[in-house]
Order: structure tokens, then C-alpha cells, then sequence
């Protein structure tokens, strides 16, 4: 039996037709591209909190898009927060949830657009932490929001230009020509939160999930005014019952090559492999 088991195995590592077999089943729980129209958005909110200013919302915009016609867009303003809400999506019997999503946020230094989560339909809403990133944003790591020093060096791609001193921003802002330097893929492991138990209904994940983009400003009258703002394409969150990434598997520490190499293997032959998972297990 242990004899099999092994020819197993080592079928399965030699083989990356073979070892594909293996890849976890991810299903796609929400998916937006905002390439059709707004009203045929997967948005089931989008509002602005200062009531004593004028009605500003998130629109489709076709300037800058990473795929397709169109990307998700709002500017910033005084005094205000500007927020839209993602349709419900169940994550029932998940207990690995992961987001991705391209963005560029030219905004300055001192505001800041943030991502939460809910799991009781909007009824009560988490901040997505440095615990949930797994982008390469150094800035969001510590802080636990995106703005233009969210990616700030300019021997890497993307690079958003920060900071923007004074009123001038000539040459640092993103144009349909330059976007395809700034867009930057964002993931979070929200597995902790909406992948969690749900004791109520003795189930992992929830039945009503939601996510919100907030792109706030508290510091009054934002200047430059020309900032282009927030930029939000292909939001998608995909659930899993096991780890989103299959682990990967390396012949090391062999001081002699023992790899099941050839036509046939002898059953006594050494076979070493270290097998890692995403979370280093």
C-alpha cells in the first residue's frame, strides 16, 4: 500500500499535467468589470456622507481602464467621503475567501481610500488591515490605506508620483498614455473574516457579504484640485474550501541527484522533496 501511495506521488510530481489534477476548486463569488452601463453595475450603493454638500457618486469612466471599455471612477472632494457598495455575495462553505482588483489612486498624501468588508448585508463593516494585504503596496502594509505614496518609488512599476507639493502637478499625473504604468493588482486574504464560522448557522462563510471602496477627504478644500483620484477595475473575490494557492514542491538538500528521472525507478532509490504552502507550512 505505501508502495502505491509513493508511485503516486512521484507520478504526480514529475508529471505538471499530472500534478494539475491537484489545483484547489476556486469558484468566483462576485465579479465586476464596470464595462457596461452604471445601472447594469453589480453596485448595490453609491453615495457620498456630507449631506450639507451636493449629491457625488463613483462613475464608469472610459479615460483610463485596465481591460475592457471602462474602469470605476470618483474624484476627491472637501469635507466628504465618496462610496460605493458591492451587490451580496455568499461565501456558504468557504472557509478561504480572496480579493483582487486593479487600481490606480492618485490622490495626495493626506487623504485616503480604504476598503471594508461585511458579513451581515451592510448591517455592521470591518476595515480591510495590513493582516488581510498581500499586494507589494509598502505603504498600505503599514497604514492600512492607498494614496499616491502608496507605491512611491520611481525605479519600480507602478509609481504614482507622491508627494504632490504645492499647486502644481504638471507631469506627475495619470493620462490614458502613462496608465498602463500605474495600475497596480491588489490582493487580500479575507479568509479570517468572511471565511470565518458562522455559529448561528453552524456553517463556514456567510450569506450576505458585502464590500465598500470609501475615498475620503477630512482635510478640507483638496488642492491640487486636478488630482485625477480614484481609478477601480475587475474587483473579483473567489472562494475556495481549501488554500487559494496550490503548494509547490522542490527537490533540495540532495547532495546527490535523487530525482525520480527515467523510463523506471528502481523501489529502493532515495526520493527527497520539500513541499511549502502560501502560508509557509
Amino acid at each position: 500500500m505505501k508502495k502505491s501511495l509513493l508511485a503516486v506521488l512521484l507520478i504526480a510530481l514529475a508529471s505538471p499535467a499530472a500534478f494539475g489534477q491537484f489545483a484547489p476548486p476556486i469558484d468566483t463569488v462576485y465579479t465586476e468589470n464596470f464595462d457596461g452601463t452604471l445601472g447594469a453595475d453589480s453596485v448595490a450603493a453609491n453615495y457620498n456622507t456630507d449631506s450639507t454638500n451636493a449629491t457625488r457618486s463613483w462613475n464608469d469612466t472610459s479615460y483610463i481602464k485596465t481591460t475592457g471599455n471602462a474602469s470605476f471612477h470618483t474624484q476627491i472632494y472637501a469635507n466628504d467621503s465618496i462610496i460605493f457598495e458591492t451587490d451580496a455575495f455568499t461565501t456558504v462553505t468557504y472557509t478561504n475567501v480572496r480579493l483582487t482588483f486593479d487600481h490606480i489612486c492618485k490622490i495626495r498624501y493626506i487623504q485616503k481610500a480604504f476598503i471594508q468588508m461585511s458579513r451581515d448585508n451592510g448591517a455592521t463593516w470591518v476595515n480591510l488591515t495590513s493582516s488581510h494585504y498581500q499586494g507589494g503596496s509598502p505603504q498600505f502594509s503599514s497604514q492600512g490605506w492607498f494614496n499616491e505614496l502608496s507605491y512611491p518609488s520611481q525605479l519600480l512599476t507602478p509609481y504614482w508620483y507622491g508627494p504632490t507639493i504645492g499647486n502644481s502637478n504638471t507631469g506627475t499625473d495619470v493620462t490614458p498614455n502613462t496608465a498602463s504604468d500605474w495600475w497596480a493588482r491588489e490582493i487580500f486574504d479575507l479568509s479570517s473574516y468572511l471565511g470565518d464560522y458562522d455559529n448561528a448557522n453552524s456553517q463556514y462563510g456567510y450569506a450576505n457579504c458585502k464590500l465598500r471602496f470609501i475615498m475620503s477627504n477630512k482635510t478640507g478644500t483638496p488642492s491640487p484640485a486636478s488630482l485625477q483620484g480614484w481609478f477601480v477595475d475587475n474587483i473579483m473575490v473567489e472562494g475556495a474550501p481549501c488554500e487559494l494557492e496550490p503548494p509547490t514542491m522542490d527537490w533540495v538538500n540532495v547532495s546527490v541527484p535523487a530525482k525520480p528521472i527515467g523510463a523506471r525507478y528502481m523501489p529502493t532509490q532515495a526520493v527527497r522533496v520539500k513541499g511549502k504552502d502560501n502560508v509557509g507550512v
